[in-house]
């Protein structure tokens, strides 16, 4: 009888220690929660800090800086003279009384530079708006710059891209499949998966330059150790399918040898191009082997791509 007495005693004595255990969980339980929310309050209130300070000091630099805004930008082709009309738009801070401003133009390859003043261009306001001719074929450096009897500064305007224009129309990547070697480690054949791709979203500018542009002709170049070792016309071999979307929104049907692939106009197109290379030459598989995609337009004018993943 004492012992189940005990027995009970000692059952009440672990129930009402669990209860106060169970309490004091849920009450750290509830502390860490809060903890938790605090540090969570806190972590936003330093982002609102942050962000704050960011802006603050973007706004000093730019009321402390020479220039507030800056702008250089390709906005029109003249078909008589291969030139681009950028438009230049530079917003000041302050100029110096005696200070004269000049856009100074150097090509990034070559010797080519010019310097042309702007001072009297210049707004009561301090906004330069001046317009300027470049030629096509090249890249170049533009730059705002300001000298007076005190101090001589400048500003970068970034860059005009008028070489490569080809690459913002449309791009080329090549993959290769099923590399063949024989016995004597030389090169048999390769796969090739090619995809001529349009650009979906064209500047304007490079809209109007290409507006009456198409490819007519695509044909591959292999080279080996830097030497042409052979050509192929994908549109004429009958080794090679050709498939896609041309730019009027129809298949392309690789029996027709018709592209109607304009590089100028909206939307998606692509090309796709598929089949096996046979090697008519003996090429060694650790000798270095190139592989080109040339695009040649209805102008005449051919477009170079090289596929880096072919060997890979």
């Amino acid at each position: 009888m004492k012992i189940n007495k005990l027995l009970i005693a000692m059952i009440i004595l672990l129930v009402a220690t669990n209860f106060v255990t169970i309490s004091k969980l849920q009450t750290l339980e509830n502390s860490v929660s809060n903890l938790n929310n605090s540090i969570f309050r806190l972590d936003r209130e330093l982002d609102n800090i942050n962000g704050n300070v960011s802006r603050t000091l973007n706004e000093f630099t730019a009321e402390h800086t020479w220039t507030r805004k800056t702008r250089a930008q390709a906005v029109g082709y003249n078909k008589e003279e291969m030139t681009a009309g950028v438009d230049i738009e530079v917003t000041f801070n302050e100029l110096q009384n005696d200070e004269n401003i000049y856009i100074f133009v150097q090509a990034i390859e070559g010797d080519f530079q010019d310097q042309i003043e702007v001072t009297k261009t210049i707004s009561k306001n301090l906004i330069l708006n001046y317009y300027l001719d470049l030629p096509i074929g090249r890249d170049y450096k533009l730059s705002v710059v300001g000298e007076s009897t005190e101090l001589k500064r400048s500003e970068s305007l970034g860059d005009v891209r008028l070489s490569r224009m080809m690459d913002d129309v449309v791009y080329v990547e090549g993959f290769g499949w099923e590399v063949k070697v024989d016995e004597s480690n030389k090169l048999e054949s390769v796969g090739m998966d090619i995809t001529i791709h349009s650009v979906f979203e064209k500047d304007p500018f490079i809209s109007e330059y290409f507006r009456n542009k198409e490819i007519v002709n695509i044909r591959g170049e292999i080279y080996a150790n830097d030497v042409l070792l052979d050509t192929i016309e994908f549109l004429e071999d009958e080794n090679w399918g050709i498939s896609g979307l041309d730019s009027l929104g129809n298949l392309i049907e690789e029996e027709s040898g018709v592209l109607a692939f304009k590089l100028g106009s909206a939307g998606d197109h692509f090309i796709d191009i598929h089949g096996k290379y046979v090697f008519k030459k003996s090429i060694v598989e650790t000798q270095k082997v190139d592989v080109y995609v040339i695009l040649t337009d209805n102008q005449g004018e051919e477009h170079g791509y090289q596929l880096y993943h072919i060997f890979e």
